[in-house]
């Protein structure tokens, strides 16, 4: 596997060249070239959020060795998340916090018309 210290610097390219040109689209090959061999997989099917969660990771890890340990990707793009879940018989309460970074919200679409 290669170095992934610069997937941080590529991203932020991204970025900047997003930011400041009136090109629709860029090419980033050069942050595709800083992600492990099996996400660069052409033929290997993956959805957006395991792909956020793969990229959140290498950010995350190439964040903390700039920053000192600080853990910024988190700070900013990490929730907590409370489940509570009631016995009916006994009525013990069991509360399970947990962390996420990403939400699944169901979507009702409105029925078509024919």
């Amino acid at each position: 596997m290669k170095l992934l210290s610069s997937s941080l610097i590529q991203i932020q390219k991204i970025f900047a060249l997003l930011l400041g040109s009136l090109r629709p689209y860029i090419v980033p090959k050069d942050f595709r070239n800083t992600l492990p061999d099996y996400l660069r997989s052409t033929y290997a099917q993956q959805d957006a959020s395991e792909f956020f969660k793969v990229l959140s990771d290498i950010l995350e890890f190439d964040a903390r060795r700039v920053c000192q340990g600080e853990n910024m990707f988190s700070k900013h793009f990490e929730g907590k998340i409370k489940t509570r879940i009631k016995c009916d018989d006994c009525k013990f309460i069991v509360i399970k916090e947990e962390k996420f970074t990403d939400l699944f919200i169901p979507m009702d679409l409105p029925d078509e018309e024919p």
